[in-house]
């Protein structure tokens, strides 16, 4: 399988295995791609290794921010004096 993402031209970061049964073996592969498009690549190839089962596919900065917000607040005034400066 590592050799399927190899053919994309990407980096796998990590493999774990995250289950296992008598003749299943389930891993969670962490790679690195620059793009939607590139990762679709990888899928697509991964899914072409018999046996393989694609099970979930998810974005790094998509599950960072799940379940959470992104928030700006004010610390005060610029240094104008006229408008809040907000980091």
């Amino acid at each position: 399988m590592t050799s399927a993402i190899g053919k994309v031209g990407v980096d796998v970061g990590a493999i774990d295995i995250i289950g296992f049964m008598k003749d299943k073996i389930t891993r969670d592969i962490v790679v690195s791609v620059a793009d939607t498009e590139t990762g679709q690549k990888v899928v697509d190839k991964v899914k072409q290794v018999k046996g393989v089962k694609v099970l979930n596919v998810a974005d790094r900065t998509f599950m960072i921010h799940h379940g959470g917000k992104i928030e700006m607040q004010c610390s005060g005034l610029g240094t104008s004096g006229q408008r809040p400066r907000c980091q």
